[in-house]
């Protein structure tokens, strides 16, 4: 039953995928934010599916399997799709609780006494994580970890705050209180936060931002250079103005 209820979650988001993949929808559509662009959860697109089977394979463009569950929305903006999740937690110990009563399946981990989504009762691992997926065929483009401490609350984990973006930048809060901004490149604003300790008072070097991101320290030094260029622009856009 634990793997019926993770294939569930995950039609949810391979959905959304393929939605903005058919023909008949509006590519220049967005979904920049939970309930979409009009904050309603309604969308002008026609002729959009209704029905989704993994195991028939209907309506599913791709599929892509996350690290472990999560409560967030997807948003997508042009051929990206973000999303936030835990890492990997304990297969062992993720199976529902046997038993009934108020309390739930999850009920002695989370606060509140309830179960996680679908009777999993393991939030996931400690860290926290974005990913930025291909809206073309599900591949993973890149993720950053946003913060750790995640746990179970009530039904969710500390991943179920949507992400939001406006085009240029993507947002991620997550249930332990972080925020977290980046490019669509994943790579700008973190590497501003990680070079000059913006977040715990602890500047990293180039070497140490690179493996990290899993970048060459030349490539972290240039995306500094880019990033102090346009904070002095917009230090002299804002003096010409005043």
């Amino acid at each position: 039953m634990r793997a019926q209820r993770f294939c569930l979650s995950l039609v949810v988001f391979v959905s959304l995928g393929s939605l903005w993949d058919l023909p008949a929808a509006r590519a220049s559509e967005n979904w920049p934010q939970w309930r979409g662009p009009n904050g309603n959860g309604t969308s002008d697109s026609t002729k959009l599916p209704t029905e989704w089977s993994l195991t028939k394979n209907k309506n599913i463009v791709w599929k892509a399997q996350l690290p472990w569950w999560s409560g967030g929305t997807p948003v997508i903006w042009g051929d990206r799709v973000f999303v936030t999740s835990p890492t990997k937690g304990n297969l062992a110990s993720s199976a529902p609780a046997q038993g009934s009563g108020d309390k739930g399946p999850g009920g002695p981990k989370g606060k509140g006494g309830k179960g996680g989504y679908g009777g999993n009762s393991d939030p996931g691992g400690e860290t926290l994580l974005l990913l930025c997926l291909s809206k073309k065929d599900g591949s993973l483009l890149w993720q950053r970890e946003l913060d750790t401490g995640n746990r179970l609350y009530r039904k969710q984990n500390c991943s179920s705050p949507s992400p939001v973006t406006d085009g240029k930048h993507v947002w991620a809060v997550t249930g332990t209180g972080a925020v977290a901004a980046f490019d669509l490149d994943g790579k700008e604003r973190e590497v501003v936060r990680l070079r000059f300790g913006l977040e715990d008072d602890e500047p990293r070097t180039l070497q140490e931002i690179g493996d990290r991101l899993h970048l060459s320290r030349e490539r972290v030094r240039q995306i500094e250079s880019r990033a102090k260029e346009k904070l002095r622009r917009s230090a002299k856009l804002r003096s010409h103005l005043n």
